[in-house]
């Protein structure tokens, strides 16, 4: 470290391991060397290592996981809610490899929750796909579609062949999302999707609840989905149009 240098000790060691992080030599997912090597290595205190840490952590770039170390998290990607495009082609779009597991497929009936977003009768029935998503080969949320197997027959065969949900309704429906509505909240993972997403049980999870429309304000789809927060940035693009309300516990509007 520069002694010379003007700029506080801890950001010199912020920035040098901001740089070995961009440059690849600390890749996602690596366990970085303890305080004491880092301490060893920049000629520094333990103090001095644990607020660069600290520092590092608060942008996102690393995680410190209690009894195991601290750990390179992947880039963090923004998606704009205004979009209407799918999970995959959002990631596609921003150079990435996305892709998709389907975990079950089944036919159910419609319960109260279903209906009301899907405006169909309880009962109904209705097809339902969950899938594991992943960009660039990383499990990164799971997603459960709802869709009226009136309006959409032989939907569970399709979607067996794990094209993007969004590309199976234009191409093989002729139906485009033109609108959507989403509800999001914050989950701590439990042990399955901990287990799925490959993160440690209580890190903070994105749930979001997504009803999408045609052109017609017809429902399409209805879905429930769990986002890794750590991956994912969430970017709301306001104008005049746009309406947002939050919520409280007991459902009481904000706005």
């Amino acid at each position: 470290m520069n002694s010379k240098c003007v700029k506080p000790l801890y950001l010199q060691i912020d920035a040098a391991i901001r740089n070995d992080i961009q440059t690849h030599i600390y890749k996602t997912g690596d366990k970085l060397p303890t305080e004491t090597e880092l301490s060893e290595k920049y000629k520094v205190s333990k103090i001095t290592i644990r607020k660069a840490m600290e520092k590092l952590s608060q942008d996102g770039l690393v995680q410190k996981v209690q009894g195991k170390g601290t750990f390179v998290l992947p880039k963090k990607e923004k998606v704009v809610l205004s979009e209407a495009k799918g999970f995959a082609d959002s990631l596609s779009s921003r150079g990435h490899l996305s892709g998709q597991k389907i975990l079950s497929l089944k036919s159910i009936s419609a319960d109260q929750l279903i209906s009301e977003r899907l405006e169909i009768k309880v009962g109904s029935p209705v097809f339902s796909v969950k899938r594991l998503m992943l960009a660039d080969s990383r499990p990164i949320g799971t997603d459960r579609i709802y869709v009226s197997e009136a309006r959409f027959p032989d939907f569970l065969q399709k979607a067996a062949s794990e094209r993007p949900f969004y590309h199976i309704f234009k191409e093989d429906y002729e139906t485009e999302i033109a609108s959507s509505t989403m509800e999001i909240n914050g989950l701590p993972a439990d042990d399955d999707s901990a287990a799925l997403l490959e993160c440690v049980i209580g890190d903070p999870l994105f749930y979001i609840e997504k009803t999408a429309y045609d052109e017609k304000h017809i429902p399409i789809h209805f879905s429930s989905t769990l986002i890794r927060c750590d991956s994912i940035t969430y970017v709301v693009e306001t104008n005049k149009f746009l309406r947002m309300e939050g919520r409280t516990i007991d459902g009481q509007s904000l706005t």
